[in-house]
C-alpha cells in the first residue's frame, strides 16, 4: 500500500530522507532565499523572501524566526541536523587539510571578537553604534534585526541637499564613536566600509560587520586578507587596506 502510494506520487525508489526534503516547510524555504540552504532557525515568514545582507560576498545573513534577530553563515552552507545541530559544507569549501572551512573559522573568531569586546561590560552585549551581539549559532553568531539594517541610502547625494549633508556629517560623528570604543578593546575592524554598516530606524549609524576585525589580546588576525604578514595581521592599529580603522 505504502509502495502504491509513493508510485502515485511520483516518489518511488527515492529514500526517506528525499521524501522528508519535499515537505511543503523545506519547499517553501527553498522558494525564498534564492532558492539556497538555510539554517534551521532562519524565518519561515512569507514577507522575509530574501536575504538580510551579505559580507564580503563571504557571509550570508538571513532573518531569524524570532523576528528580531539575523543569522550569520556561510557560502557553502549544506545543512544542519534538527537533532545535533551539526553543520555539513559543500567539500568545494575546504582546504586541503583543512577540518572546516576557512569562513567557519571566522566566524568563530568574529565570536570571540564580539565576546572580548563586551567581556567587560557591567550591562548587556551592547554599544548605541554596535549592533547588538546576541550570541552564538550552529551556524556562526545571531544579531539584532534593524528595520532600516542595510538598506544603506547609497543614492543620496550630500552636495545637493543640506539635510542630506548634515545626515552624512551625524554618520562619521557615530562612525568615529563606534570606532573609539572597538579601538579602545584592543580590535580593528580592518575594513571600515557599507559592507560593514547598518542603519537604525531613527537613521542612525551602527557598525554591524567584523569578520575582517583583528585582535592582537586574542591572537585573531585579520580576516579576509589571507597573504597579509602576521606582523601587519596581529597589529591592532594597522590596517593596511583601508588605512587605521
Amino acid at each position: 500500500m505504502f509502495n502504491a502510494v509513493l508510485s502515485i506520487l511520483g516518489l518511488r525508489g527515492r529514500n526517506r530522507a528525499d521524501i522528508e526534503a519535499l515537505s511543503p516547510t523545506t519547499q517553501q524555504t527553498r522558494r525564498r532565499y534564492g532558492g539556497q540552504p538555510v539554517p534551521l532557525d532562519a524565518s519561515q515568514d512569507p514577507t522575509d523572501s530574501d536575504f538580510y545582507d551579505e559580507w564580503f560576498d563571504a557571509i550570508n545573513i538571513v532573518p531569524a524566526s524570532d523576528g528580531v534577530s539575523v543569522l550569520t553563515f556561510c557560502p557553502g552552507f549544506l545543512s544542519e541536523d534538527p537533532d545535533t545541530h551539526e553543520v555539513d559544507y559543500d567539500e568545494n569549501m575546504y582546504s586541503r587539510g583543512d577540518e572546516e572551512p576557512n569562513w567557519v573559522r571566522r566566524l568563530q573568531d568574529t565570536t570571540r571578537v564580539y565576546q572580548h569586546m563586551f567581556e567587560s561590560e557591567s550591562t548587556s552585549s551592547s554599544h548605541p553604534r554596535i549592533v547588538r551581539y546576541l550570541g552564538p549559532t550552529p551556524t556562526g553568531y545571531k544579531l539584532e534585526r534593524l528595520k532600516t539594517g542595510p538598506a544603506y541610502p547609497r543614492d543620496l547625494d550630500p552636495t545637493t541637499n543640506d539635510a542630506v549633508l548634515a545626515l552624512y556629517q551625524r554618520w562619521a560623528l557615530q562612525g568615529l564613536n563606534a570606532l573609539d570604543y572597538i579601538h579602545s578593546k584592543g580590535i580593528v575592524l580592518n575594513a571600515f566600509t557599507k559592507d560593514a554598516l547598518w542603519i537604525r530606524e531613527d537613521l542612525s549609524l551602527a557598525v554591524a560587520g567584523f569578520p575582517t576585525a583583528a585582535c592582537a589580546d586574542l591572537r585573531v588576525e585579520a580576516g579576509y586578507w589571507g597573504t597579509m604578514p602576521v606582523e601587519a595581521r596581529l597589529n591592532p592599529w594597522r590596517a593596511p587596506f583601508y588605512g587605521e580603522v
